[in-house]
């Protein structure tokens, strides 16, 4: 085969093009002529390897601009778990730079507490279903935190081979206002008519108590006498009575503790173990702290359910001889810690059944006022319940 030979002009208008091509620029394009022959098959040959770098760059940068462009936050991991891209959207959301971040692994931009178990959770969840989806914090760069709702799925090439993850995180943080501003307005609309009826307990049915044991006390007292018989009826009337009158007030202490209302938490605090001890059933430990001024009030209320649903999971369930209450407060976090010495219970497997729907309530509703709620147990080991909110959120 006689070989190619072409001109100085020739080769320079083929390395004209070609070094357009490795700048980048794919419009550039050779003179085809109308002649059949090699010189005119390799012109035509440059044109289309420049007509599919075109195609392909432009398709390639299609697709990056909607990457980049997208709302939601995409993290594209590798079979190991370590981030291997992310869009913009990262960036934008959490003010990381993408250098920042990339080669490490996901739970880096999550909380202790779940990023040591959110992608052995999402690959075992992976290998029976498509697509693994929770709710939970992602931490920003200048410390604050995001509340996403978050997707993960597996990548594929076009042979079926597993290359890795992809993570989709969407901003919840109006979605989540939206719900806390609902649980709020139940839970302060369910306490103000709890409120409502214990003092309509108070003022009406403890009133006409009240009256009937005078009435009582007067009959006995009368200076005509009275028989032995009916002195006996009387004395028995007097107990029931008084065992009613002390009924009513727990009744009405449970609805709305008037100390609460008045002296707020510590003191509804100090007089529901007082109660608590007086009945000698277990030991009830309380420690508290001078608490800041202007905590509100539905704050206060809603802690002082959370103990009150602890205690008695305490004295029904639990099998326990002491609870001990700490309630302290630092420059920034109110803390409240409650322990019990009872038998303990696995809290995974409890929050599987009808009667982790008790634990689930307490979580929405401290979560409805940005607080953070943590309990600990293990079948023997007694139970652990923490409870802390920041004093910016909850001080008026």
């Amino acid at each position: 085969m006689t070989p190619l030979t072409i001109t100085q002009k020739e080769f320079k208008d083929i390395q004209r093009v070609v070094m357009a091509y490795s700048m980048g620029d794919y419009s550039e394009r050779m003179e085809v002529g109308d002649k059949q022959g090699e010189k005119e098959t390799v012109r035509a040959a440059i044109n289309m390897l420049g007509e599919e770098l075109e195609a392909t760059t432009v398709g390639r940068d299609y697709l990056a601009s909607i990457y980049n462009a997208l709302p939601d936050i995409i993290i594209i991991a590798s079979e190991d778990g370590d981030i291997k891209d992310v869009n913009a959207a990262v960036e934008r959301h959490l003010g990381y730079d993408t250098l920042e971040i990339t080669g490490q692994p996901v739970g880096y931009l999550f909380h202790e507490e779940s990023s040591n178990q959110l992608f052995d959770t999402a690959k075992e969840y992976l290998q029976k279903h498509e697509v693994y989806t929770t709710e939970l914090t992602i931490r920003k760069a200048s410390r604050g935190e995001l509340p996403i709702l978050l997707s993960c799925s597996k990548i594929y090439d076009r042979y079926a081979r597993s290359k890795g993850y992809l993570f989709v995180a969407r901003d919840i943080t109006d979605q989540k206002q939206t719900e806390r501003l609902i649980v709020q307005t139940i839970i302060q609309t369910q306490e103000k008519e709890q409120k409502r009826v214990a003092e309509d307990l108070h003022d009406s049915l403890g009133q006409e108590l009240a009256g009937l044991k005078l009435f009582l006390n007067t009959i006995s007292e009368s200076p005509d006498g009275i028989s032995d018989e009916n002195r006996e009826v009387i004395d028995a009337t007097r107990k029931i009575l008084d065992g009613a009158i002390s009924n009513l007030r727990n009744i009405c202490f449970n609805l709305m503790p008037k100390s609460l209302a008045y002296d707020g938490l510590s003191s509804a605090l100090e007089e529901l173990f007082h109660r608590l001890n007086q009945q000698k059933k277990m030991r009830f430990v309380l420690q508290t702290e001078p608490m800041p001024e202007g905590i509100a009030k539905a704050v206060e209320l809603l802690m002082f359910r959370v103990v009150q649903e602890f205690i008695n999971n305490s004295i029904k369930h639990a099998e326990a001889t002491r609870l001990t209450l700490k309630l302290n407060c630092d420059d920034t976090r109110l803390k409240l810690s409650i322990r019990d010495n009872g038998k303990g219970f696995d809290v995974e497997k409890l929050r599987k059944t009808s009667g982790g729907r008790g634990l689930t309530n307490m979580e929405s509703r401290i979560k409805a006022f940005n607080g953070k709620l943590i309990m600990k147990s293990e079948p023997g080991s007694g139970t652990s319940l923490f409870i802390s909110f920041l004093l910016d959120d909850i001080c008026q």
